[in-house]
């Protein structure tokens, strides 16, 4: 398995190090914490995008612009 150039023992060994480093216990939570962080990001996204004006309205605001 090549993922970016990245092989799958490759993989492993960043994994191990990263264990070794940081400990399992806070890898995990730091893992969580990303996976919490993507979520809320991306609900952000689509919170936003339901709030945004439509493409009509968007061409109104660029037509009254004096410059």
């Amino acid at each position: 398995m090549v993922l970016y150039g990245i092989s799958g023992g490759s993989l492993l060994i960043i994994f191990l190090i990263a264990i070794v480093l940081f400990g399992f216990k806070r890898l995990r939570a730091m893992v969580k914490d990303l996976g919490v962080a993507l979520q809320n990001f991306s609900k952000t996204l689509r919170s936003k995008q339901a709030i945004s004006p439509s493409k009509e309205s968007k061409s109104e605001i660029l037509d009254d612009d004096p410059y």
